[in-house]
């Protein structure tokens, strides 16, 4: 497996360098590592809330298919929790990145309804953004 070193593209770049030259008040938001810590937290304690978390013991063969999605995609260092949406029929799939860490959030009955290709295809689809 090769090791890739990820990062930030040149439009990227670019868009930091503008925020900070002509959005002040907008970069400033955005580099607040208070306001950041608040987020995270308020992220968290929605996870909490609304969905289940499926974890490896009790759903094996997901997470299967998460590792096999994360080794393809190099992302061996990150962090993935999963989780099934309450309340929410809609076949959908979504992640929350937080620091080191991707939370998947499945909705509906998709996981149930995937072959193991497809929910890697999912997984993979959702650990690429």
């Amino acid at each position: 497996m090769m090791n890739l070193m990820l990062e930030p593209l040149p439009q990227h770049r670019e868009l930091v360098d503008w925020l900070k030259n002509h959005e002040r008040e907008v970069w400033e938001w955005f580099a607040d590592s208070e306001r950041q810590a608040r987020d995270t937290e308020a992220v968290r304690l929605s996870l909490l809330r609304d969905t289940y978390r499926m974890d490896a013991e009790a759903h094996p063969e997901l997470f299967v298919e998460i590792n096999a999605a994360k080794e393809a995609l190099g992302l061996d260092s990150v962090e993935v929790h999963a989780y099934q949406a309450q309340g929410d029929s809609r076949l959908n799939a979504a992640i929350c990145y937080l620091p080191g860490e991707a939370h998947l959030i499945f909705s509906g009955p998709i996981l149930t309804l995937l072959s193991a290709k497809e929910i890697r295809a999912v997984v993979g689809h959702e650990l690429a953004h």
